[in-house]
């Protein structure tokens, strides 16, 4: 590993979830060529089931999909057992994102669109989980 790549690694790993991750990774998927739908600075201080931010794009085979990106960070941006089964934990976030749907008639099919949900962390997932 090179040297900047370290210096990116720690810069991401030290990154807070609130107004850190939170205003970085919306960049990061437009600049993917994702259209970000909210943001989790829009809905902050309001349920946010699992979806800190809800995006539409296409995956690695070219479908189109409804994104939802649930950001750990700063004291759980390491994936681990005890994070995972908590309160507002990963698990939990899952299940609320799966559970509970967006839908925003304004976009054309976008209410139809398959739906992905990913956990995105600036951490390392620990060895007591990664089975699960």
């Amino acid at each position: 590993m090179n040297s900047n790549s370290i210096i990116v690694r720690e810069y991401l790993s030290s990154l807070k979830e609130d107004s850190e991750l939170d205003y970085l990774f919306p960049i990061l998927l437009s600049l993917m060529g994702f259209r970000i739908i909210q943001t989790a600075k829009e809905s902050k201080g309001q349920s946010q089931y699992g979806k800190d931010i809800i995006a539409v794009g296409k995956d690695e085979n070219g479908t189109k999909h409804k994104w939802y990106f649930e950001l750990k960070g700063y004291s759980d941006k390491d994936i681990t057992q005890a994070n995972y089964s908590k309160a507002d934990g990963i698990r939990e976030s899952i299940i609320e994102a799966k559970d509970t749907h967006f839908k925003d008639s304004t976009i054309p099919e976008f209410n139809n669109l398959p739906i992905k949900i990913v956990i995105v962390h600036n951490g390392v997932i620990k060895t007591n989980i990664r089975d699960t």
